[in-house]
């Protein structure tokens, strides 16, 4: 059985950390299928909070301290994890 996603309070609950169970239970599936490699098991992550404020601003905590407004702006203010989506979808955004 696998499950992933908003079904344990192990974790918090946010897209990010239900996008990284996805990636350990479709590495164990196809581990199993093509019974090459071992199963993996989900490591929880420390708490990151990242609040953007427009393109160059933002606050957050990750993990173990403060994250300045560059650091913030530079993981997600900037276009929001668009290009993370982009790379999960294999699609290229455009312009509407």
């Amino acid at each position: 059985m696998f499950a992933l996603g908003d079904l344990s309070d192990a974790d918090r609950d946010m897209a990010g950390i239900a996008t990284r169970h996805a990636a350990v239970v479709a590495a164990n599936i196809r581990t199993l299928i093509t019974d090459d490699g071992t199963l993996n098991t989900y490591e929880k992550i420390p708490t990151l909070i990242a609040i953007p404020l427009g393109p160059e601003g933002g606050a957050g905590s990750l993990g173990d301290g403060l994250a300045s407004a560059a650091t913030i702006s530079e993981l997600k203010g900037r276009e929001m994890g668009v290009a993370n989506l982009d790379e999960l979808f294999d699609a290229a955004a455009t312009a509407t």
